[in-house]
């Protein structure tokens, strides 16, 4: 290949090129986010609809063969799975996975639109949003207080603490678990009831007429235009004691409190959440899509600290789950990996090359591919995830392979043909066909899994991606880079007599002593390991993921 050669030739471009790559590689590496898993958006819908009261066969009657016979229609269909449970209906609408989840979530949307009117008038709004796996809460915080009985905590969480968390940058919403949810109850008297000739429906009907708050009107005068409302909302609970059931014409006004107790309680309690045996509230924050993970931890955690000085005293919050301690831990394992990786390369390097200058030349294409493959990932919107930082792991075992195999028959050159006056450009050219074929077979291990379809290929993309870029990008630098600054440190055109060290003399003996015994052996070990690996295969279990704690 000519890439060598015009490289050696061009050594001031290579270099400016180079430096650049480096910059932008900072600048992508800056902007990438940070999260968990991978934005893994595969085609998925989910409906909810919550119809209070009504039973499961109810629900399933007037609700669930009405939506799913609708919804069935829509266009790259999978499947549906559905749920009926008192007072919810569940609906998990999948998609084939070369569906756009954009345009599957609008098709599902007119589909309700459509049937809207033949659901039930007192069922909620068909709540409807796109599933996404990687979504997962950024922070958890369990509220607790000595003073403040669950039901007072749990308002007070509500209707002032979650408002502090949604307005930060970069979240996408709360949710509030556990604690006791207020609840007005009605508790009627039948036998007073009866005796007023009164039913249900009848005060089911008056407790939906006067709590309401309606626009009134306009009030239109010379100068001003008055927008009228209706109070009406109950803000007491002597308020719903004292409603006008019915007019009597003997026994005067019938008041609700007349026939049925009215107690100021709260929802059957399902969940408990507790922190060192005291129970609480707990208050998940969730990220917007793209948005990083740490940044938004980070945000949360500084309110934090501004909520500390105005809540009241009595209330405790406490931080039970940080997913950016998760990231943090493999960003911080990965660097550690690396940084391991390349100590031993250096010290590989200088124990089997000759001169340190070589070492230096391996040691500068490291963070050249690094940071290269960074920039791609930011042009791919890539994130820093696990499944990116294991790609780099797996990458980093053989980044620089190609560099090696360069500079080693550059040297080899330079010792055996000390008379040669352009062991760079000839070192470089004989070996760079081994080293294409080389990449491209390990490119060709992976590439593959791209073609398999479904949630393999949603969850393995970047991963698979992310070496691919990390190989090709070390091949580049091999061929480029390695052999300019060779050229550099040993000026092309004068003979270079190469002494051996003591380290290079030992490493020499060491392998012309392993090279003798080293056919019979490998054979040997090869067959051995052949059918010790052919009795363990199919006691081998398998399973989608690896366990993990």
């Amino acid at each position: 290949m000519n890439l060598s050669a015009s490289a050696i030739k061009k050594p001031a471009t290579v270099i400016i090129l180079m430096i650049a790559f480096v910059v932008v590689g900072i600048l992508g590496y800056t902007q990438l986010a940070t999260n968990l898993l991978p934005d893994i958006t595969y085609p998925m819908v989910k409906v909810y609809v919550t119809w209070r009261g009504a039973t499961p066969e109810e629900i399933e009657d007037n609700i669930a063969t009405i939506i799913e016979r609708k919804v069935a229609t829509v266009d790259d269909l999978d499947y549906m799975e559905t749920q009926c449970t008192e007072g919810l209906y569940a609906l998990q609408v999948n998609f084939t996975y070369n569906a756009n989840r954009d345009i599957a979530y609008q098709d599902v949307l007119s589909k309700l639109g459509q049937v809207r009117k033949n659901l039930p008038k007192d069922a909620e709004e068909p709540l409807v949003f796109k599933a996404d796996p990687s979504q997962l809460p950024v922070m958890d915080l369990l509220i607790t207080s000595d003073q403040m009985d669950l039901t007072k905590l749990r308002t007070y969480v509500e209707n002032e603490l979650q408002d502090q968390f949604t307005s930060i940058e970069g979240t996408a919403g709360t949710e509030i678990t556990g604690g006791l949810k207020r609840e007005i109850r009605i508790h009627i008297n039948p036998v007073k009831l009866q005796g007023y000739g009164l039913s249900v429906d009848k005060i089911a009907q008056r407790l939906k007429d006067e709590n309401l708050e309606l626009l009134g009107g306009r009030v239109t005068s010379e100068r001003r235009d008055y927008i009228v409302r209706t109070v009406g909302e109950f803000s007491k609970v002597n308020e719903l004691e004292n409603l006008i059931i019915v007019k009597g014409k003997n026994e005067g006004l019938v008041l609700l409190i007349d026939v049925a107790d009215v107690k100021d309680a709260y929802a059957i309690q399902r969940l408990k959440n507790k922190l060192n045996s005291q129970e609480g509230v707990k208050l998940s924050v969730f990220k917007q899509t793209g948005a990083n993970t740490i940044e938004v931890s980070d945000l949360v955690s500084a309110k934090l600290k501004e909520l500390k000085n105005v809540i009241p005293p009595s209330i405790n919050l406490d931080i039970i789950y940080d997913q950016a301690e998760y990231i943090r831990a493999s960003v911080s394992g990965v660097r550690d990996a690396a940084l391991i990786a390349g100590l031993l390369v250096v010290l590989i390097t200088a124990f089997f090359l000759t001169g340190w200058k070589r070492v230096v030349i391996v040691t500068l294409t490291l963070p050249v591919t690094l940071l290269g493959t960074f920039f791609f990932m930011q042009l791919l919107n890539f994130s820093i995830n696990i499944f990116t930082l294991g790609g780099l792991v797996v990458a980093i075992t053989v980044l620089l392979d190609n560099c090696i195999v360069v500079l080693e028959n550059i040297t080899r050159i330079q010792e055996e043909e000390p008379e040669e006056l352009n062991p760079v450009q000839k070192g470089a050219t004989q070996v760079s066909g081994a080293v294409l074929t080389a990449t491209l077979t390990f490119i060709a291990l992976f590439l593959p899994f791209l073609l398999v379809s479904g949630f393999v290929s949603l969850l393995f993309s970047e991963l698979i991606l992310t070496v691919a870029i990390t190989i090709t990008l070390s091949l580049i630098v091999a061929l480029t880079l390695t052999p300019t600054l060779t050229s550099i440190f040993f000026k092309e055109g004068k003979p270079v007599h190469v002494k051996k060290g003591i380290v290079s003399k030992l490493a020499d003996g060491l392998i012309s002593s392993i090279i003798k015994p080293y056919k019979p052996i490998l054979n040997l070990i090869t067959l051995v390991l052949f059918f010790v690996g052919m009795i363990f295969l199919n006691k081998i279990g398998s399973e989608f993921l690896q366990m993990t704690d």
